[in-house]
């Protein structure tokens, strides 16, 4: 069976959009360096360089929020009656 082309029995599934791209640049760095765990780790580094500003801009959003959440819980514990009486009413 040399030759036969079996790439189309593989379903991915909805992970299609992700997987095909990923397995693509994963074959791509594997013809340079001819070695799957190798080109696993380098596909690893670059995925995590070209998602290091959507990180850093969380880690920022998350430190804010932990500076914010003091006065978030003192707004709660001060209202709490009425949270209850809105809950109760009738419908």
């Amino acid at each position: 069976m040399p030759g036969a082309d079996l790439s189309g029995v593989i379903n991915y599934g909805w992970l299609a959009i992700i997987v095909i791209p990923l397995l693509s640049a994963l074959r791509f760095i594997n013809q340079f360096t001819n070695n799957y765990g190798i080109a696993i780790i380098l596909l690893t580094l670059i995925l995590t360089l070209l998602l290091f500003p959507i990180r850093l801009k969380q880690l920022t959003s998350m430190k804010k929020m932990q500076k914010l959440q003091p006065k978030v819980k003192e707004i709660q514990e001060r209202y709490k009656r009425y949270k209850r009486r809105i809950r109760n009413a009738p419908r």
